[in-house]
C-alpha cells in the first residue's frame, strides 16, 4: 500500500508506450523522447508491475504466407487422400509426392519475396502438375493424379493467396467431391490392370 506516490519514466526513443493496464496520468512527447507520469494521491495497491515501456509496435498484419504454412499439413493430407482414392499409391510414391509438395511450398515462400505470391504459385503449380503426371503408370492414372492435384493442392493453396478464400476453397471441395463421385460411383476413368503396377 502506497500513498502520495509519483513515478516518472522518460523514454529517449520513439515510438514508446507503456506496457501495463495502469494508464499514466500524463504523457508528454518532446521530439524523440516520451515522458510518462503516474500520480497517486491516495492509497494505491497494484498486482501487476507498471511503468515499463517499450517501442515494439503490435503485430497486426502477418501476411498470407504464415497462414498458408500453418494450414500446409492439412492441405497435404487432403491431397494425399485424394491421390490415394484416385489411383493406387505405393509408399514410395507417397514419399515422392510429399517431397514435391513441401519443396513447392518452400519455393513459394522465397519466390513470394521477389514477385507476387499468386503469380509465383501459378508458375509453381505448372511444375507441380508436370511432376505429378509421373505418379501414374499409364495415361489414365496420370490424368487421375492431375485432377486430384488440382482439387487437393493447387486450388486450396491458391485459395489462401487470394481475397476470395472461402469461395476458392469451396470450389476445390466441390471439385474433389465431383471427381470422387465420377471416379468411384460411376466408374468413369476406371483404371485398367496395367495401372496397378506402381
Amino acid at each position: 500500500m502506497l500513498s502520495n506516490f509519483r513515478l516518472t519514466a522518460i523514454a529517449n526513443f520513439a515510438p514508446a508506450d507503456f506496457a501495463s493496464g495502469v494508464v499514466p496520468n500524463e504523457i508528454k512527447v518532446n521530439g524523440r523522447s516520451t515522458q510518462f507520469a503516474w500520480i497517486f494521491d491516495d492509497n494505491v495497491s497494484v498486482k501487476n508491475p507498471f511503468g515499463v515501456f517499450t517501442n515494439t509496435e503490435p503485430i497486426r498484419h502477418t501476411g498470407i504466407i504464415p497462414r498458408l504454412l500453418l494450414l500446409a499439413p492439412a492441405i497435404f493430407l487432403w491431397w494425399i487422400l485424394l491421390l490415394y482414392l484416385s489411383l493406387p499409391m505405393s509408399f514410395k510414391n507417397i514419399v515422392i509426392a510429399a517431397s514435391i509438395f513441401f519443396a513447392c511450398l518452400l519455393t513459394l515462400t522465397y519466390l513470394a519475396r521477389l514477385i507476387d505470391a499468386q503469380l509465383a504459385w501459378t508458375l509453381i503449380s505448372i511444375l507441380l502438375l508436370i511432376l505429378t503426371w509421373g505418379l501414374g503408370a499409364s495415361r489414365r492414372a496420370s490424368l487421375a493424379a492431375i485432377v486430384a492435384t488440382i482439387a487437393g493442392a493447387v486450388l486450396p493453396i491458391f485459395g489462401l493467396l487470394v481475397p476470395f478464400t472461402g469461395l476458392t476453397l469451396s470450389l476445390a471441395g466441390l471439385l474433389s467431391a465431383v471427381w470422387l463421385a465420377v471416379r468411384h460411383w460411376h466408374g468413369w476413368y476406371s483404371l485398367h490392370p496395367e495401372d496397378q503396377r506402381l
